[in-house]
């Protein structure tokens, strides 16, 4: 699997779930990331265990910006659960392999913000912030610093 390559660590899928009911926002029609979170963490199981959620709804946070803002991704920092959605990832241009390769990106990027890591300066790191794009295609991997970092060096 991509994530245990990328990360060296074992990866365990679960079966899949349904969002809770409590995490939709009618008003907008899509499901608040954070609600998502907090549901994760209820079912967290080993101490050190990080949870990745991944979906196809549109999900959203708020920002200091903008309120429901949707969004691909979003992490507790540091924390143990972090959810991602290709919602936003999908146009007539785009291929199923490349949205899963833009996927793992985002997920590898919200599994760095779980060990603590703020967003990079670099602006092909991984940890990259997207401000409201899709920058997917100019990421190349994380950057010295950041992988460090989550190696523990």
């Amino acid at each position: 699997m991509a994530i245990a390559d990328s990360l060296d660590v074992p990866v365990e899928i679960l079966p899949a779930s349904t969002i809770p009911a409590n995490a939709w926002y009618a008003a907008r029609k899509r499901y608040w990331a954070d609600s998502i979170l907090h549901w994760m963490k209820k079912d967290a199981r080993l101490p050190g265990e990080k949870r990745l959620a991944i979906t196809g709804k549109d999900i959203a946070a708020t920002t200091i910006k903008q309120y429901n803002w949707g969004v691909m991704g979003l992490a507790h920092q540091p924390g143990s659960v972090c959810v991602v959605s290709d919602y936003r990832l999908h146009s007539a241009s785009t291929t199923a392999e490349q949205r899963r390769h833009k996927l793992l990106k985002i997920a590898l990027h919200e599994l760095a913000h779980t060990s603590g890591l703020p967003h990079c300066k670099q602006p092909n790191c991984l940890l990259a912030d997207a401000e409201g794009k899709d920058k997917t295609k100019q990421l190349s991997g994380f950057c010295h610093s950041c992988r460090k970092h989550l190696m523990g060096q």
